[in-house]
């Protein structure tokens, strides 16, 4: 898939909707985003008026992201416009699963197809060691109840060596996936921020899925972004294991986060602080959007913001680190 910027976008937008949680995960990168005591807010008005912006530009989906997104104040308002703008099978929510219950009326309400669900053991030990809560149970029965009211589970379990990167924790969630027809992503820890000890490389997975008994077959693209695909009896697993290879990009090849890339400029963010951000790492790149909307240009500083990084399409690379 060729990405244009001259027109500019024909992927997604990852909207965090605040820095906060109810967990403490202490490997969670948080979108690149220091926690705050508060978040810049959008109103309504202004929130609209950037997606539609987005929408003109080719954007065809919104993530919500955080932070725990269902704590946001404003997630019920903001979904709804979402909804409006791009329909309901075009907006993907990624959340720890803990206040799916309190949301679920809501969430079938505006037929959201999908949820992504953080979930990193499902041994009770584990998950409290992990997320300092001990509401496993809730989030299992959760997560049926998203099943029961057909709103398709994937699972996102990141692999931290010594704690869930074990043959039998990996076992138990892939029979709790095969077992509820859920999609698994295994995603590796970004090791930026002193993580280095638990990180897990790409070779080592792969080695580890095919110890298990799974097929492998590459690549499979969804959205922009190609994954290896492993399958086994009906239980489908990936791997984002494909990093994008900088042609042009000076920004790109000098980064020191290059090691912890696997996205590249290919997912626009907007962040707590109000700003656009084409990178998860660099926060010196970024947009203002609360400033381009007091001077009503939105539009035109966002096609300049993205046109001036220079870049054309960068074939991807399946990597071992």
């Amino acid at each position: 898939m060729l990405i244009d910027w001259d027109i500019p976008f024909n992927i997604g937008i990852r909207v965090l909707l605040n820095s906060y949680c109810n967990y403490n995960c202490f490997f969670c990168h948080n979108e690149g985003e220091l926690k705050a005591k508060k978040d810049i807010i959008f109103t309504p008005k202004e929130f609209k008026k950037i997606l539609l912006t987005f929408k003109r530009l080719g954007s065809h989906s919104v993530a919500f992201s955080g932070g725990e997104p269902l704590l946001f104040p404003l997630f019920k308002e903001y979904l709804e416009i979402v909804v409006k703008i791009f329909q309901a099978n075009n907006i993907y929510i990624t959340t720890n699963g803990s206040l799916i219950d309190k949301h679920i009326e809501f969430l079938k309400k505006n037929k959201i197809k999908k949820i992504y669900i953080s979930l990193h053991s499902l041994s009770p030990l584990n998950y409290k060691a992990l997320t300092s809560v001990n509401n496993l149970s809730k989030i299992k029965k959760n997560i049926k109840l998203l099943l029961k009211n057909n709103i398709r589970v994937v699972i996102n379990m990141i692999m931290l060596k010594g704690i869930n990167f074990k043959t039998k924790e990996l076992e138990k969630m892939f029979n709790f996936c095969e077992k509820n027809n859920i999609r698994l992503n295994l995603l590796r820890v970004f090791n930026r921020r002193g993580r280095g000890k638990y990180y897990v490389n790409c070779k080592e997975i792969r080695n580890k899925m095919k110890q298990l008994g799974f097929k492998e077959i590459i690549p499979v693209k969804l959205d922009i972004f190609p994954f290896t695909r492993f399958q086994r009896r009906n239980l489908e697993v990936h791997l984002r294991d494909f990093s994008p290879v900088p042609i042009d990009s000076k920004l790109c090849l000098k980064c020191p986060y290059r090691v912890d890339c696997s996205e590249g400029y290919y997912y626009p963010r907007i962040t707590t602080r109000g700003f656009l951000k084409p990178c998860l790492w660099r926060n010196d790149l970024s947009l203002d959007l609360k400033k381009s909307l007091k001077d009503d240009t939105l539009l035109i500083d966002i096609k300049r913001f993205f046109k001036n990084f220079n870049r054309k399409d960068q074939p991807w690379k399946r990597v071992d680190n």
